[in-house]
């Protein structure tokens, strides 16, 4: 173990970054073979998130999956593969109380149908064969149950908060209160000390009682506003008349208590004139100031006429840190960088690093506009980074405000929603609105494509593959394409082949991608024989069937090993067409060549494909990595997925590895090798230092 401990030790050493978070969904299906709810997985997967499912068929195997895990939609058709009618499970979804949405699927509803499905609790019931239909329904349905938990979990949050405001109120040394139209209520001690009041004559008080007349006509304004803050200092005098000093902060009510102001008085608040340098620091608004801003805006909007852009910027520094100090520093350099260029827009201080700027009016253009410049901003040379800080993780999400937006919170909530990297230019979910739209997405994506090949604007990364035995020498990458974008920036996988998973140009990408990567291994020295490729193919190669004879011929030409390299089946890919895929594996096996089932535990069918495939590798889902975080539930489910696997002849990868802490689990469950931002991002070189020092060790 002590030899496995140096292996965590060197990894940690040489670690970077961290990764993006996948979109996971989690789908119950009820009705359905496994082939169609297998194809279904794969349909929902190229539009862009990560789903995985579970086939139900009774009421108790339902009742199972619901005390197993959180779920986040249910599919269900009216058939023969089922005990359950779709109105059974929406019954019983009540009966537990589980706020699940559920879609029907079936062969050809009538209006009649649908409107009677509606009103028994269907959330939509879709044709079965309106593929983009289906994926619109579900993408929409996942993000309406995404914000309903967030609201969920906010209610919850703001009662817990209320109670700690009260504790803390009673504790603190601040004078506290709440004000009600004109009366102040609920006093702590200190407020009644400052004040010297006893609790009775307290509940009686009336603000004119203890404000001056010019600082109550300055108060009074914020408190007709209802949701503004003020923050200033004002003239006050206790019950003895005797006349002083105070810093006086009301705030926003509580959306429980829509009638109550929190009021906090501090007689011991410098009252000075800040100095230029402080008032320097703090041109940016921060973030209570920002969100009022932003609620005048949306009461004006309300009215007509006065609609606005929001823009969101997502800012993380690279590689991650926590430190207090390290954030202040960025916090300094990003608002004086800010100040020096944008005079003209309100722009606000986020936690812990985002920025937010309010662009009236509805120009799209000038929107977007002051979003490059605040993005040319954030990506100068010049800006000051502190020590420890390499560079900066930028993305930007942009929101219209006008007279149907929700509130000032829930509508920063839904703009860090859209934040996406600044070099995105491709929305997967476009691609669904209608078919007529679809067909020109995927027109113009199958072009752009084709040209990007033709012309040479793709390029190969590669990401390595670590074994966590100290012992193995071999020197694992994964190949990753990338499509240059005209500046500095290359378009990632999911902004260029997003509608593409199905479409044929997606044959001549696999081929083109295992040509030029046979080509590089080919033209390294015979010293590297130990160097293995994994290479991605799409669900169409699967049913090509001149592609394995074009593989053969080319190793032939190139005079290569065919066990240097693996081809990677996306498991939903293989199951939806698990003929084709067990002939592929069949005959490029012959050639030496592995294979690798990738997001192996998603689909319904993965035992049957794991069973049928006999893959060397598999590569688990990502959604169990993520679900370490829960102790609860998270180890249990990746112990039994590993034990499903014959070690003997398979060996497991785990991917999306993002800290050091989950390496020792790991590696007691049986896995043998991890994969992610955590060990290296993808680099533009087939080298890693790590298997460097392990090799010179």
């Amino acid at each position: 173990m002590a030899e496995t401990h140096s292996t965590f030790s060197l990894l940690d050493r040489l670690s970077q970054n961290q990764g993006e978070k996948r979109n996971y969904i989690d789908l119950l299906f009820s009705g359905f073979a496994s082939n169609v709810s297998d194809g279904l997985l794969s349909l929902i997967r190229s539009s862009g998130m990560s789903p995985r499912g579970r086939v139900v068929r009774n009421r108790v195997e339902l009742l199972e999956a619901l005390g197993d895990r959180s779920w986040d939609l249910v599919l269900c058709q009216d058939s023969a593969q089922t005990e359950l009618h779709p109105l059974d499970v929406t019954r019983l979804l009540r009966s537990e109380s589980r706020d699940l949405p559920v879609i029907q699927l079936a062969e050809a509803p009538s209006f009649e149908t649908q409107q009677e499905a509606i009103n028994q609790g269907i959330a939509f019931l879709l044709p079965l064969s309106a593929q983009q239909m289906i994926v619109a329904r579900v993408t929409q349905v996942f993000e309406q149950q995404k914000q309903k938990r967030h609201l969920h979990q906010l209610e919850m949050g703001l009662e817990q908060l209320a109670k700690m405001n009260r504790r803390y109120a009673d504790e603190s040394n601040l004078a506290i209160a709440s004000v009600s139209g004109s009366h102040l209520t609920e006093p702590n001690n200190s407020f009644l000390e400052l004040f010297q009041l006893t609790q009775e004559r307290a509940n009686h008080l009336e603000l004119q009682q203890i404000f001056a007349v010019e600082s109550l006509r300055q108060l009074n304004e914020p408190l007709k506003l209802g949701n503004s803050s003020f923050d200033d200092t004002l003239r006050l005098h206790d019950a003895s008349g005797a006349e002083f000093s105070a810093r006086v902060q009301l705030f926003p009510a509580m959306p429980d208590r829509p009638k109550i102001r929190p009021l906090a008085i501090d007689p011991l608040a410098l009252t000075s004139k800040p100095t230029p340098a402080e008032v320097e620091a703090h041109r940016l608004l921060g973030q209570a100031e920002f969100v009022d801003l932003l609620q005048q805006q949306l009461q004006q909007a309300m009215s007509g006429g006065h609609d606005a852009y929001l823009l969101y910027f997502k800012v993380r520094p690279i590689p991650t840190t926590t430190d207090p100090s390290l954030l202040e520093q960025l916090r300094n350099s990003l608002a004086k960088c800010l100040r020096s260029v944008i005079t003209e827009y309100p722009l606000g201080r986020l936690e812990p690093l985002d920025v937010a700027a309010l662009i009236e009016g509805l120009d799209r253009s000038r929107a977007k506009s002051v979003a490059q410049q605040i993005q040319n901003c954030l990506s100068d040379k010049r800006l000051a980074l502190p020590a420890g800080v390499s560079t900066l993780a930028l993305g930007v999400g942009i929101t219209a405000i006008n007279d149907s937006s929700p509130g000032a919170s829930e509508l920063l909530i839904r703009a860090a929603r859209s934040v996406r990297p600044l070099n995105e230019q491709f929305n997967h979910q476009a691609a669904f609105a209608n078919p007529v739209q679809h067909q020109i997405e995927l027109d113009s994506a199958t072009k752009e494509l084709e040209e990007a090949i033709a012309e040479h604007k793709l390029k190969l990364l590669y990401q390595p593959l670590v074994s966590l035995d100290e012992g193995s020498r071999e020197q694992n990458y994964e190949i990753l394409v990338r499509m240059s974008s005209g500046d500095s920036k290359d378009l990632l996988p999911a902004q260029f082949l997003a509608s593409l998973e199905h479409a044929r140009v997606m044959v001549k990408l696999d081929r083109w991608v295992l040509e030029r990567t046979l080509q590089e291994l080919n033209h390294r020295s015979s010293s590297t024989d130990d160097i293995r490729v994994y290479v991605n193919l799409a669900r169409r190669t699967l049913k090509s069937t001149s592609f394995t004879s074009w593989l053969s011929t080319l190793l032939n030409e190139l005079s290569l090993d065919g066990r240097r390299i693996t081809l990677e089946l996306s498991e939903s890919d293989v199951a939806a067409d698990l003929d084709d895929a067990e002939r592929l594996c069949q005959e490029v096996r012959k050639e030496g060549i592995s294979i690798c089932l990738k997001h192996f535990g998603c689909s319904t069918s993965s035992g049957k494909v794991y069973a049928r495939l006999k893959p060397e590798f598999v590569k688990l889902d990502g959604a169990f990595i993520e679900d370490l975080e829960y102790p609860d539930r998270g180890p249990r489910a990746m112990k039994r997925l590993v034990e499903s696997i014959d070690k003997a002849s398979t060996r497991v990868i785990a991917p999306l590895i993002e800290d050091a802490s989950t390496l020792p689990d790991l590696y007691r469950m049986g896995i043998d090798m991890v994969q992610g931002y955590y060990l290296q991002p993808p680099q533009e070189e087939m080298r890693y230092e790590y298997f460097d020092e392990r090799d010179e060790s």
